[in-house]
């Protein structure tokens, strides 16, 4: 009987304050992952695998906090390739994303919310490839280690967490 008054308002983020810097291609095609992995959900051990087997130089940057225990036993296969990075403020990994040839998302199967990762890579204007624990699509991640960015996941709407449109929802409860 109450679900015509529940109202749904997601975060907020304050874009006004974000400056990024230009980018410009890495001499090694460089890509990142930001966030927490997930054993059996988002699970980076086939993505992992796979790039062992990449025979050209790149390099792919994880920031997080639980990295070390998915991925050591890759560090000593893929050496310099392979950044595992300490997480770092907001507005510092902004930048660095910003600065990465493309980004990768890992999916935690589910789409019932939109993780706050997406709204971070549609703001820093980079391509972003979705893969799945079991489905890394391998043939376009390959593209986007050559360069070709054709097939990258569609932008989210990220007007929806611009801080003023959240507090005009609120203000909008009020009257």
């Amino acid at each position: 009987e109450y679900h015509s008054k529940i109202r749904v308002i997601p975060q907020g983020f304050n874009f006004d304050s974000i400056e990024l810097p230009v980018y410009s291609k890495n001499d090694v095609p460089t890509f990142i992952f930001a966030g927490i992995f997930i054993k059996g959900k988002r699970d980076p051990h086939k993505l992992m695998k796979f790039l062992v087997d990449i025979d050209k130089p790149f390099c792919f940057k994880v920031f997080g906090s639980n990295n070390h225990q998915f991925l050591d036993e890759y560090k000593n296969k893929l050496g310099d390739k392979l950044q595992i990075c300490n997480p770092l403020p907001r507005t510092d990994l902004l930048q660095e994303m910003a600065k990465a040839d493309f980004l990768i998302n890992i999916g935690n199967g589910t789409n019932v919310q939109t993780p706050s990762k997406l709204i971070d890579y549609t703001l820093v204007k980079r391509p972003y490839l979705t893969i799945e624990t079991d489905d890394i699509k391998e043939d376009i991640l390959l593209e986007f280690l050559n360069g070709n960015y054709e097939h990258h996941d569609p932008d989210i709407d990220i007007s929806r967490y611009d801080i003023h449109n959240v507090a005009q929802q609120f203000i909008s409860l009020c009257k």
